[in-house]
């Protein structure tokens, strides 16, 4: 056993990088949930479900609503990859500030990080699935250009994740310096205050947008803002600021919240010896996001989970991921576990998607390949084009799910190919070069065997071998404890 920068405790592969099996492993399985269900959505419309939620118990049985309805809770959680990636932003900044690396360097590696993922979200989503050469697959019409400007009026996963990064490594350069990483109290302050502010003005800051004089478009029938659509029609700088704040799908309010709690878990995870109290602390407080969201709920307020999540659906949404990575935290590197289970099978898989997130994110195109497969050998006898959402019934929803399981299938295969090669050509593989400038860099960070096979892993405890019979020790104490009180 051996320190690493920060004190931590690391299970010892010599000159091995040291990394925190949750964080890997948590972000892979965003990325893997996030896949799996945009692999349902591709082909299931649930038009007749979001209209009104209630509806559902006229189509299922009550106990199949519960699974379901856990499922559609899970096919939300694009924000879950916000917080982990913050939270892994954050501990990249303060293990630089803690090694006394110069921190003007490690800013400007962030914000060349943030203009790289605004580059890639304009690919991704105006050029390739949900843009001209998704529009052209799926419809045969190639000469529609409109995704190029409709991608400015809608912010999205990517964005609001490249727009987190550059705020939050902005405010946290100017609180690291001068030793401002031995300041845990303070910055903890400062950042559960913005958080607090930006989840509390949420409501107000919606309602506010939502009720400006919006011109709408000629025909059109939808709820107004914040429809993509009606942002298009009204295109314009002012507008385009109006959907940073509280537009469609991600906005800053309130997504900039998850992005702060993100980073207070980094601060917290980064400290010489993260205190136990962190799970419960973080996890009640997730769980009390949870309860209000129900409360919310249950007193009327909008359960909108599309185009914008309202208030309820978000502290529902970000109570829940708090909850889960807290669990993570709390069962493997507050036990002790991290070398374990970081090399059980599925912690694997989700380690080696978690090295090209970004890639795979911007390969949902390839969901092509699998919907193209499963129109030749069962679109003539289901009746069903599978490029496109023909699944509209709700007794057809089992059909959309065993598609997704057959694409998620297709993208395991996939990424197990790709790593054979280190993932070359990936977004992560250009990220590295753009921010090394071009020269040959490192890039351990996709070298697969030395992630997957020779990787310290971080723990929070004195040793492992600490934790495996705890129960021994408690017993052993007692015992000791009732000895001297006969003595």
């Amino acid at each position: 056993m051996v320190n690493d920068s920060s004190n931590n405790r690391v299970e010892n592969f010599g000159k091995a990088p040291s990394r925190i099996a949750s964080l890997d492993f948590t972000r892979g399985l965003a990325i893997f949930l996030m896949t799996f269900f945009h692999g349902f959505n591709h082909v299931f419309d649930p038009s007749w479900f979001t209209g009104n939620p209630s509806t559902v118990f006229d189509y299922y049985h009550p106990l199949a609503v519960v699974p379901i309805g856990f499922m559609v809770y899970l096919g939300t959680w694009n924000s879950f990859f916000l917080l982990v990636s913050i939270a892994v932003n954050t501990l990249g900044m303060v293990k630089g500030a803690q090694k006394g690396s110069n921190l003007e360097k490690i800013l400007l590696r962030r914000l060349i990080t943030g203009a790289f993922l605004f580059i890639a979200d304009f690919v991704i989503e105006a050029l390739l699935y949900y843009g001209i050469l998704g529009y052209g697959v799926k419809t045969g019409v190639w000469s529609g250009f409109s995704s190029l400007w409709q991608h400015f009026f809608g912010i999205r996963t990517l964005q609001i994740i490249a727009w987190s990064i550059v705020i939050t490594s902005i405010i946290n350069y100017f609180l690291l310096r001068k030793n401002g990483h031995q300041k845990y109290v303070r910055n903890m302050v400062i950042f559960g205050a913005l958080a607090l502010a930006v989840l509390s003005s949420t409501h107000f800051v919606h309602r506010a947008v939502d009720n400006m004089a919006w011109a709408l478009p000629p025909g059109y029938t939808g709820e107004g803002w914040p429809d993509i659509g009606v942002a298009v029609h009204n295109a314009s700088f002012r507008t385009w600021i109006f959907v940073l704040i509280a537009g469609g799908l991600e906005p800053f309010f309130p997504y900039l919240c998850t992005a702060f709690v993100g980073v207070m878990i980094g601060l917290t995870i980064c400290r010489t010896k993260p205190n136990k109290r962190m799970t419960p602390i973080f996890g009640s407080t997730g769980l009390l996001m949870m309860i209000l969201g129900v409360l919310l709920v249950a007193l009327g307020y909008p359960m909108v989970f599309y185009t914008r999540s309202d208030l309820s659906i978000f502290l529902l949404q970000l109570g829940g991921q708090i909850g889960l990575l807290m669990l993570f935290f709390r069962r493997v590197e507050f036990k002790g576990r991290g070398t374990v289970f970081a090399n059980n099978w599925f912690s694997r898989e989700m380690r080696l998607w978690s090295m090209a997130s970004l890639s795979i994110y911007a390969s949902e195109v390839y969901d092509f390949v699998p919907a193209s497969f499963m129109n030749i050998i069962a679109g003539q006898y289901v009746g069903h084009n599978f490029l496109l959402r023909t699944f509209n019934q709700p007794n057809q929803i089992g059909y959309a799910f065993l598609y997704a399981f057959f694409s998620i299938s297709c993208y395991i295969g996939l990424i197990r190919l790709w790593s054979k090669f280190n993932f070359t050509g990936s977004f992560e593989w250009l990220l590295l070069r753009v921010q090394g400038g071009f020269r040959k860099p490192s890039l351990n960070r996709l070298d697969t065997d030395l992630i997957l096979n020779k990787t310290g892993w971080i723990i929070f405890v004195e040793q492992a071998s600490d934790i495996k019979h705890v129960w021994i020790h408690r017993i052993q104490q007692k015992l000791k404890k009732t000895d001297e009180e006969i003595l």
